[in-house]
């Protein structure tokens, strides 16, 4: 049995031309990278196809799973493939621990990262608990409410005061947990909200400027780091990700009027990589562009670990490829 090797699979899909795909493919074809983007339409027969040993793969980038949906075909993908020894980013246990705000919120404090006071309250208790005055006195009024498992922004409230206000939250994205977070007050920087978003890319570390109300990105330049001493939010996104093991992924930060740093929303594990050109809400080209290089190199470092296929095999490969659906 002839085996098909890809050495970088993306589960990832779009409805619309996308930069980052095309810069992805751009750079695995220069570097002689095997790539192969996993869309809704294959990935269930890839995931056969692996299972049988029909197909291996290098390096799966996992930016379309959801582990909160039972049977989501992409996050089986990534389970089997972790099962079959395959390099994932991320790898689907550590995503899903840090995805989840209560227990990345009790990890990072732990570690000593600078967070906002916060405390996790269970759905089944929401009739029952009650806020302490000590617990009301860190909180805040009034704080925010995030649903643990939550993601794009479903369910988060702005304007918590008491336990029962989990109620809205719970309507707009049911939960088992819930994140009650103190508030930062946000810092000016010469006009424009002293926010960021940092992004850690298989071991390097950017950071954009973030606007939370309108959502536009700007990268952070050299001479801004300097004059404005943001030097700190690059060792956060290398602390952070020392600590969760994540290869990709963002956090948003922010500053308080007196300079310290806060962590805002911690680790975002699938980044939207939706290209400025393509979406006003996007990030800037230039760091799309650097996901998809540093993909691809990352790819291309391993290209020793291309199993030995005879030359009958490879041959064969090419007179022709491997289309999962044709197994």
């Amino acid at each position: 049995m002839s085996l098909r090797w890809y050495d970088l699979a993306l589960a990832y899909w779009t409805e619309q031309d996308d930069l980052f795909v095309r810069c992805l493919r751009e750079n695995c074809a220069r570097r002689g990278v095997d790539f192969f983007l996993v869309e809704p339409c294959w990935v269930d027969d890839l995931a056969r196809a692996v299972e049988a040993g029909r197909v291996g793969v290098g390096i799966l980038c996992d930016l379309a799973s959801d582990g909160t949906s039972p049977g989501d075909p992409y996050a089986r993908l990534a389970w089997l493939a972790r099962e079959c020894g395959v390099r994932l980013v991320n790898d689907p246990v550590q995503a899903a621990h840090f995805s989840d705000k209560g227990a990345a919120h009790a990890a990072l404090t732990a570690a000593g990262l600078p967070l906002p006071f916060g405390l996790t309250v269970r759905a089944d208790e929401l009739d029952t608990r009650v806020l302490t005055p000590e617990e009301r006195g860190r909180l805040g009024e009034p704080f925010y409410i995030k649903p643990c498992h939550g993601f794009a922004c479903r369910g988060v409230l702005a304007d918590g005061r008491e336990i029962a206000d989990v109620r809205r939250s719970q309507a707009a994205c049911a939960d088992t947990h819930y994140l009650l977070q103190r508030r930062v007050e946000v810092a000016d920087i010469s006009g424009r909200p002293a926010y960021w978003r940092v992004f850690s890319i298989l071991g390097d570390v950017r950071v954009c400027w973030w606007h939370p109300a309108t959502r536009h990105y700007a990268l952070v330049t050299g001479w801004q780091v300097t004059q404005y001493q943001l030097r700190p939010l690059f060792d956060l996104g290398r602390r952070l990700a020392a600590l969760t093991g994540l290869e990709l992924f963002s956090v948003e930060v922010a500053r308080r009027p007196d300079g310290a740093f806060r962590l805002i929303d911690y680790v975002n594990d699938q980044i939207d990589l939706r290209a400025q050109s393509f979406a006003a809400d996007g990030l800037p080209d230039e760091l799309v562009r650097h996901v998809a290089a540093g993909l691809a190199d990352a790819a291309g470092r391993e290209l020793g670990r291309r199993p030995a296929i005879p030359a009958a095999d490879v041959l064969r490969e090419r007179l022709q490829d491997f289309t999962p659906g044709d197994h």
